[in-house]
């Protein structure tokens, strides 16, 4: 007799219920969560600062240029965001037991680790929302000070291309370590030495041809030209950039897939 692989109503809606209240309804509990969340706050605030603080500007941000600001700083410290959340989401289930509660109540591992991406996800996009909010209080409070308009207007900032790029990469790429790894401590570990060596390897390319190929195919050296001149050791250009940095996208959600549906 032949097998069916339609399912009942109620199991997909006991999904459904997994997929909400499993994470993303417990994700502001999390201490991780509310530590990125303060974290990426106070560098909104800081952001909000730079144009009177370090580039000696004689209007405050204001609401909108905080806002504009306190964005580019986060997505600069997406990676770091990134490493936290996914490690405390996913890596984080493994090692407490949770996925494993999972399997043995029929949930399929690679549907336990979506959510638990899931969960990561909704933790990133709400400490970016903090990050916002506090570009936005510190730049109308420095308008204020400077006796400016406190609304402001918004920075133009060469933000949305690169900033999705790079989220794209260090997500895929710290949650392929955070499956397979499952451990927290150990999967953070090497995502940041994997943070660390960007730029220093991209530093000292020239003098190395084996150096300079290990550099060609960082990930976020490709999506991150601009943060700093080092990365200029190894010029790539913009097709490469973009096809490697696609390789390592695929790489990770291969990883992910296949790490996922071993058994527990």
């Amino acid at each position: 007799m032949r097998r069916s692989n339609k399912q009942r109503p109620e199991q997909w809606e006991s999904r459904l219920a997994l997929w909400l209240r499993g994470e993303a309804a417990t994700t502001l509990v999390r201490p991780a969560t509310q530590g990125v969340i303060l974290l990426t706050f106070a560098v909104g605030v800081v952001a909000a600062g730079i144009p009177t603080g370090f580039l000696a500007h004689h209007d405050g941000a204001g609401v909108l240029g905080g806002m504009s600001w306190a964005l580019q700083a986060a997505m600069a410290a997406l990676p770091v965001t990134l490493i936290i959340t996914v490690t405390a989401g996913v890596a984080g289930a493994y090692e407490s037991g949770i996925m494993r509660e999972h399997f043995l109540a029929g949930v399929r591992p690679l549907h336990a680790t979506l959510v638990g991406l899931w969960g990561a996800g909704v933790a990133t996009l709400l400490a970016d929302i903090a990050a916002l909010v506090g570009g936005a209080v510190a730049g109308a409070a420095d308008a204020l000070r400077q006796h400016s308009p406190v609304l402001g207007t918004w920075a133009s900032l060469p933000l949305p291309t690169i900033s999705l790029l790079t989220a794209a990469v260090a997500f895929s790429l710290c949650a392929a370590l955070a499956t397979v790894l499952r451990r927290r401590a150990l999967a953070g570990s090497v995502a940041i030495l994997i943070l660390a060596l960007q730029p220093v390897i991209a530093a000292t390319a020239r003098s190395s041809d084996v150096l300079r190929w290990i550099a060609t195919i960082l990930p976020l050296q490709l999506t991150l030209p601009r943060v700093a001149a080092m990365w200029y050791a190894v010029p790539v250009s913009t097709t490469t950039r973009l096809a490697v940095a696609g390789a390592w996208i695929v790489l990770g959600c291969f990883a992910v897939k296949s790490a996922a549906n071993r058994r527990l």
